[in-house]
């Protein structure tokens, strides 16, 4: 399913943004930069960026926050603009995808109780 479409099944609050990014993009960016360990050995920032469709900061960022939470296993070399993979098993990317799958019904949850609890609140928020 293509991300626009994808996106237009979302509820609103789905659809948010938390910083820089959606919740979507957000998961988009990580998972395809997991991705992106499995093929490479190591990229430049510039080129991560460019694959992500993101800039070369952003990709450093988010690259050293998800080696930082052990859910990326590589070094950065800030002085190359490198990244360096180290292998991983294919079932470390499942797993990934299933926490990602876990905190979106998590955070469905919260939603649908702060809604059923203060239908007031979610009512400005319907339109």
């Amino acid at each position: 399913m293509k991300k626009k479409k994808f996106n237009e099944i979302l509820s609103p609050h789905q659809q948010e943004k938390i910083g820089e990014w959606t919740l979507l993009d957000k998961a988009i960016i990580e998972h395809n930069l997991l991705a992106s360990s499995k093929v490479y050995n190591n990229i430049r920032f510039e080129d991560l960026g460019n694959l992500l469709n993101i800039t070369p900061d952003q990709a450093e960022r988010i690259a050293a926050t998800m080696i930082t939470e052990d859910r990326l296993r590589g070094s950065i070399d800030q002085i190359k603009g490198l990244i360096h993979f180290k292998s991983q098993n294919s079932s470390d990317l499942l797993l990934w995808d299933g926490h990602i799958e876990t905190l979106c019904s998590s955070v469905n949850s919260i939603i649908d109780i702060i809604t059923d609890r203060y239908n007031q609140f979610s009512k400005k928020f319907q339109n």
